[in-house]
Order: structure tokens, then sequence, then C-alpha cells
């Protein structure tokens, strides 16, 4: 079972692409495999799929009810926002170019902190292709810089 359910906004053209522009909600009934997927039981967002690849373009997502990551550490809060954008770098290989995110994470009490806001902005630069001929495969390599 897939964590959301998925709703048709209709067509746009975003960043040179047509795309389909979708809105995703939580699937009731949706049980997370593991920790790293508890998260989106409390998430909701918007996506933009390339209509002749069915890449996703850009996502953006917002945390609708309080989520813990990995069980006890901190709290993600209503309010968080995340985007991420990806576009083509070899042909058949798309990766991410942007990812942006503001969040309210309190810390867990037993910490004796009232929480952290953060606001961190990675642009996607320097897409390099690495070959190697013992592997027989290649590999993009992606430089990250923070704004």
């Amino acid at each position: 079972m897939t964590a959301f359910d998925f709703k048709v906004l209709g067509e746009t053209r975003l960043n040179g692409y047509d795309v389909y522009a979708l809105h995703a909600t939580p699937r009731p009934g949706y049980h997370p495999p593991n920790m790293e997927t508890q998260v989106l039981t409390g998430m909701q967002g918007e996506l933009w799929i390339d209509k002749n690849t069915f890449q996703w373009v850009k996502i953006e997502a917002q945390v609708t009810r309080p989520v813990s990551i990995e069980g006890f550490l901190a709290k993600v809060e209503p309010g968080t926002h995340f985007e991420l954008e990806k576009a083509p770098v070899a042909p058949g290989v798309w990766l991410p170019t942007h990812f942006s995110m503001q969040s309210r994470s309190p810390l867990s009490p037993r910490l004796q902190s009232p929480g952290l806001r953060t606001e961190l902005f990675l642009l996607g630069f320097g897409y390099k292709k690495l070959c190697t001929a013992q592997v027989n495969r290649c590999v993009m390599e992606l430089r990250f810089f923070s704004v």
C-alpha cells in the first residue's frame, strides 16, 4: 500500500517542462514499514510530474501533524515545509537540484530544550559523470552548497 492518495489538479508548465500537477494526502490505514517512513503519515503536499518521462520535477510538502524522528530524539511539528526539485543531468538520469526546509522541531523533553527552528537551503550544481571499469557502471557526482 502506498503512503498517499493522489488527486490530479491539472496540467501546467514548470521549469521548462510540461507537467501534471498532483495533490497528495496521507492514505488512511497506511502502516509505515519502518521508522524512516513514519514521517509520511503526517505530511501532505503537491507534486509536479514531467508528462514525457513521469519523473517528478518538484515536490512541496508540509507537515500536518507532529511526527517523531527516530522514535525519541526529535518531533517535527506542523508548519514544517519541504521543497525539492530535480532535473535531467544525462539521458534518463534525473537528480536533485534544489532542497529547502523550514522546520520547527522541539527536542526530547529529556534534553531540556525548548526546540529548534531550522531553515536549510541547498542548491545542486557541478554534476560530473564518474565511471569505473571494475564496476562497469556510471554514477553522478553532485555538489551542494548552502545558501
